[in-house]
């Protein structure tokens, strides 16, 4: 699965909606065609570059934290496909993305994921929410705009304001309260992708 490039046996597709439930067989095979789409150079797995080749990624201020985390929240469907997961720092791990891992990324997004899971994933996207996460995120958003003692106090008013019991830390808890509305609108609409 993701390690060739034809087409995606009916073996495969059952595989992954059991992993997946939220996904119809034909979501499925739509997104296997989107995945073929960006992998390019047939490699049975997407890159650093495939991802770039994406304008709306390219262009994004944000993209290398995003492909940080996806790879890190995707690949660790290693126990059922072959993604490889990527640890920072380590400059001979390779940020790869099999069809499998593909497939949990965009099950994150799906309408019919609970809204709790949507939140989970955007909290653990900003590192837990701490006063770092946030400062790295508005970073990268505002670039070279504000000075580092602004953003760090907009960092810290944020992460006020995201800590609704006042302990010092932004629980999952808090995070969902401040957040859930929001998350309920992060759905795709899989057979268009």
């Amino acid at each position: 699965m993701g390690s060739k490039h034809s087409t995606l046996s009916e073996t495969d597709c059952k595989t992954i909606i059991k992993r997946f439930p939220v996904f119809n067989h034909l979501e499925i095979e739509r997104l296997y065609e989107r995945f073929k789409q960006l992998d390019k150079d047939k490699k049975g797995f997407l890159d650093e570059e495939d991802l770039f080749a994406l304008p709306e990624f390219a262009m994004n201020p944000l993209s290398g934290i995003v492909l940080d985390y996806l790879v890190s929240y995707a690949c660790p469907c290693d126990a059922v496909g072959d993604g490889t997961v990527t640890v920072k720092g380590n400059p001979n791990t390779k940020r790869e993305i099999d069809f499998l891992c593909f497939c949990s990324l965009f099950a994150v997004f799906h309408v019919n994921t609970p809204v709790d899971k949507k939140v989970e994933f955007v909290y653990k996207a900003v590192s837990k929410a701490t006063p770092e996460g946030l400062l790295q995120v508005l970073s990268a958003m505002v670039g070279d705009h504000l000075e580092e003692d602004q953003l760090r106090g907009i960092a810290s008013r944020l992460h006020a304001q995201l800590d609704r019991d006042c302990d010092g830390t932004v629980s999952l808890f808090d995070f969902k309260l401040s957040v859930e509305r929001i998350c309920q609108t992060m759905s795709i609409d899989h057979v268009k992708v």
